[in-house]
This record gives C-alpha cells, structure tokens and sequence, in this order.
C-alpha cells in the first residue's frame, strides 16, 4: 500500500496552515472552528482528491449545507439524509478550506520581550 495520498495530504495542509488532527482511526483530518462543527477534511481518494465529509442534525439543516457546498464546486460522492462525503480537488481546495474557517491565522512574528527572563 503507498501513502503518496497521505503524505501529500498533510504536506498540503503544512503548506496552507489547515488546521490538521488526528482522527478517531489514527489518520489526518482537518477540522474547522466551532462554527462549522461536523465538517472535516481526510485523505483516501488518491493523489488528485480529497474527501469532505458533512453532517448536520436535522434534514432541513444539511440541505442548506448540501446547496452551498455544490455551489463551491465539491463533487457530492454520498448523500444522506443528514449527511454527505463530497470530493474536491487540490486546486479547488484552499478557496473552500477558508470558507468553512479550517485556515489558522498567520503567526505575527513578535518576539515577547516580557517572556524572556533577564
């Protein structure tokens, strides 16, 4: 078995500052922040794509979301009544990793002088 999905996976997520995690079965995931609780992004689907997996509480809920994610451009895979996998490609990745908040903030560099003991 090759890990070039994997490996590419979380070179991608390094690159870009997504906030990668380790999953309940070992393997790197993305996560966003609180406000998009039951999205997160896996390797598995080759070299060329990466998996979405969405899921809502009510049907009324994931329908909206299931709209706004095809609109993006994510390729629904599996669909459920209140939840979905979806596929992306790399390069149509990043713009839909900012909106769904999975995209840390950049470090501001500054160096705490107050930290540093004298």
């Amino acid at each position: 078995m090759n890990d070039y999905g994997k490996a590419k996976f979380k070179q991608f997520a390094k690159d870009n500052r997504l906030r990668l995690r380790r999953g309940e079965d070992g393997l790197p995931i993305v996560v966003p922040t609180n406000k998009f609780k039951g999205f997160h992004l896996f390797e598995g689907l080759g070299n060329n794509f990466v998996g979405l997996f969405a899921s809502k509480d009510t049907k009324r809920k994931f329908s909206f979301a299931h709209n706004k994610l095809v609109k993006m451009g994510c390729i629904p895979n599996v669909i459920g009544d209140t939840e979905g996998h979806y596929k992306i490609s790399y390069d149509d990745l990043l713009p839909i990793a900012k909106k769904l908040k999975m995209v840390m903030k950049d470090s501001t560099g500054i160096d705490p002088v107050w930290l540093k003991k004298k």
